[in-house]
């Protein structure tokens, strides 16, 4: 009951710390740009959060057990031990202003420890995430190169400024509402399949 407690608590501080390392990611440019004020980002990218990992998080629930490696692990040690690793390495991201995707370090602590307890690494599904993580940003360059071109364009048309404001703010918003729901359904997703086990064990009981 202990290793549940203190998993389940590193848990919450794994979430803290998201939410002060990726969570600025989805309206930072909203409040930088004054759109919005920040307690309604806040609560926004919130909601979003929450949103998308009840919607939708079950998507990525298996990306460890299953998927990076081959079995759950055996007991709850090795969490512990990850979800440690995971707090040090985006507490020390955070606190030097780095953005540290909690994916990649919790894939990459999820597979030291899979080794360390002697659980097989899936190594063709790792390679595809990998691969993911190499393009993901090649490709996001040029798709923003490409739409912000077609934005130029469309808003030649609108020859007032205010409306114009108005327009960018309400997309911004909406926009960034929605990468706060990404990160609720991905990332937070990607978190929560690892309890899943703890949950099963404790309604088995």
């Amino acid at each position: 009951m202990f290793f549940e407690a203190l998993i389940l608590s590193l848990g919450i501080l794994v979430c803290l710390v998201l939410g002060a390392n990726n969570a600025p990611a989805c309206f930072g440019t909203s409040v930088g740009a004054g759109f919005t004020k920040h307690s309604e980002a806040a609560g926004l990218a919130v909601l979003g959060v929450l949103l998308g990992v009840t919607l939708e998080g079950t998507k990525l629930s298996r990306t460890i057990s299953g998927g990076v490696l081959t079995e759950a692990f055996p007991s709850l040690e090795p969490i512990l031990v990850m979800m440690v690793t995971i707090v040090v390495l985006m507490t020390a991201a955070t606190f030097f202003n780095l953005p540290l995707s909690l994916s990649e370090s919790f894939v990459g602590s999820a597979i030291g420890v899979g080794l360390g307890v002697g659980i097989a690494v899936n190594w063709f599904f790792f390679l595809r995430v990998f691969a993911s993580w190499v393009l993901t940003p090649l490709f996001s360059a040029l798709a923003a190169a490409f739409i912000y071109k077609v934005v130029e364009r469309a808003t030649r048309a609108v020859k007032r400024i205010l409306t114009l404001n108005y327009i960018y703010g309400k997309a911004t918003l909406v926009l960034s509402f929605y990468v706060a729901y990404v990160l609720g359904a991905n990332t937070v997703g990607l978190v929560s399949g690892l309890y899943q086990p703890i949950l099963e064990r404790q309604i088995s009981v």
